[in-house]
This record gives structure tokens, sequence and C-alpha cells, in this order.
């Protein structure tokens, strides 16, 4: 059997922005995005909501290199990057009033990837 990685084009476009980050900043936090979103769909990260309330702090950025998923609360009001979420997930997040950020949006506002949080 043989593993094959992403195809689509997008993916593929994000994994190489991570990557490049990762090299010219030397930021492995970015490397290791890269790493989790290549995988396979059914073996990518999948974080709930309740979990992210769990590590959150007020005006911290939590990093989820996978999906989002919409069971739990959210009380905090915090930043996430994500690579996909869930309609449940961005409903909750939104009337949270957290603040949702793409991997380009992240690598440009924090390029060394300092004080982020990685959640996998």
């Amino acid at each position: 059997m043989v593993l094959r990685g992403p195809e689509s084009i997008s993916i593929i476009k994000v994994i190489g922005e991570l990557e490049k980050a990762g090299r010219k900043n030397e930021c492995k936090l970015w490397n290791k995005c890269a790493e989790f979103i290549s995988l396979p769909t059914r073996r990518r990260v999948q974080v709930n909501l309740y979990k992210l309330e769990k590590f959150a702090q007020d005006g911290k950025t939590l990093v989820v290199p996978g999906k989002v998923l919409g069971i739990g609360e959210v009380s905090k009001k915090f930043n996430i990057v994500a690579f996909q979420l869930s309609a449940q997930a961005v409903e909750k997040l939104e009337k949270a009033k957290c603040k949702v950020l793409t991997f380009e949006e992240a690598i440009k506002a924090n390029p060394k990837g300092t004080g982020l949080v990685l959640l996998v």
C-alpha cells in the first residue's frame, strides 16, 4: 500500500508556505504544522472547542494544524489559527468574539512563531 500525500492545490500551497516560513525564520512550529497538515485526512488532528477552552488564555494564539470541531463552549477571548473549522465551531468562536486566522495571516503577524501554543 502506498501512502499518498495531499493532492489539493490549496493544501499543497499552505504546506509550502509553512515550510518556507520554517526555513526562513528557523521556526520549528511552522515546520511541525506543515508535517501535520501533510498527513492523510483521516490521520489529521481534530480538536474540539472544549479542549481549546481548556488551554486558552485571553489574548493568546492557539494553533491547530487540523480541524476544529464544535463540541463544547467557549468563554475566553483568544486567537485561533486552524487549517479547517466546522460551521458550528465558527459560529461559537464568533459568538465568543475570538479571532480566526489563516496560516498565511499568522505567518505574517508572527514569523518566528513566538508565544503561539500548538495543540495536537
